[in-house]
């Protein structure tokens, strides 16, 4: 039932009409056979259409592990039943190098050095990321100032891209317009083998590989890692977190350095912004009205 829910939740699986829920009672019936040994069975590779490609390739990954020891075992099974990840869990083993061995060995037989090695990576990685998106993400109102998205544009441009030069800063959990589906922080840390994608996972995990970054301390150590500056238009929003709170949606309009819109909602027939001209409100002009306001008092 644990692999099944994995495959099957709607996060991690898009299932979007009749012929695909069709191909996925398919895909189920043919792994009921194997049911009372699924991990052995997950463990000689078997082809399993329909499901995600990263999440099938993230539950035969497990499969080695969790039949490696019960340290394994009650570690995977305690970070996938994280509020945020359900189950979907692949760019923790990524980070700790275990999807690049499996990769190249199709296995997990490494000795047992090694294996201390691995586990202690992936523990890392799965304690600071259940850490960022419980206290970010599943109560969002906690992360006010997007100290999080503003720290991992200290080390690049995550920004997903969607039609007519738009992008998302992930920002938002709405649901409408598919903004959660599509641009969300779940979207993004897939695991998949496409260049961009595995570029802009690459910075969330140059935020957990910073020495700054303190799980104990988490807002004060994100707060220190953007104070780095990147000499490009992402120190706009790295230093004033307005500009993503305008962006209600999470989506900017970026023709070029030089040519970047904010927008109120997804399109640009709503609300919108000139970036640096809105900095320069937030940073000056607002700045002094709330001043000549309180002088007033």
């Amino acid at each position: 039932m644990r692999v099944i829910h994995n495959f099957t939740h709607p996060e991690n699986t898009v299932i979007d009409n009749a012929s695909e829920v069709a191909s996925a009672i398919k895909s189920i019936n043919e792994l009921l056979p194997h049911g009372n040994s699924i991990l052995e069975h997950l463990k000689v590779n078997p082809d399993i259409p329909l499901f995600s490609t990263w999440q099938v390739l993230e539950e035969k990954i497990k499969a080695h592990l969790i039949t490696k020891s019960d340290d394994w075992k009650i570690k995977i099974e305690e970070v996938e039943k994280h509020g945020y990840f359900n189950g979907q869990i692949g760019f923790i083993l990524e980070f700790a190098g275990i999807v690049e061995y499996y990769s190249a060995n199709k296995n997990c037989d490494w000795n047992n050095q090694e294996d201390a090695g691995y586990f202690q990576r992936f523990s890392s990685y799965a304690d600071k990321a259940g850490k960022v998106f419980d206290e970010c993400y599943e109560n969002i109102k906690n992360d006010q100032d997007y100290v999080f998205e503003r720290a991992v544009l200290t080390k690049g441009d995550y920004l997903t891209t969607a039609s007519q030069y738009r992008k998302n800063l992930l920002s938002t959990n709405v649901v409408k317009n598919n903004i959660k589906r599509d641009h969300s922080w779940k979207r993004l840390l897939r695991i998949s083998e496409e260049e961009t994608w595995a570029n802009r996972r690459s910075f969330v995990k140059q935020v957990f590989d910073d020495d700054r970054f303190d799980i104990d301390n988490l807002d004060d150590s994100l707060i220190s890692i953007c104070q780095d500056k990147t000499n490009s238009w992402r120190d706009y929003f790295i230093t004033n977190p307005d500009l993503i709170r305008y962006c209600e949606q999470g989506f900017i309009r970026f023709g070029s350095e030089n040519d970047i819109l904010l927008y109120g909602e997804s399109q640009s027939n709503h609300m919108h912004a000139e970036i640096y001209s809105y900095y320069l409100w937030k940073v000056s002009l607002d700045r002094k009205k709330v001043f000549l306001n309180r002088s007033q008092l």
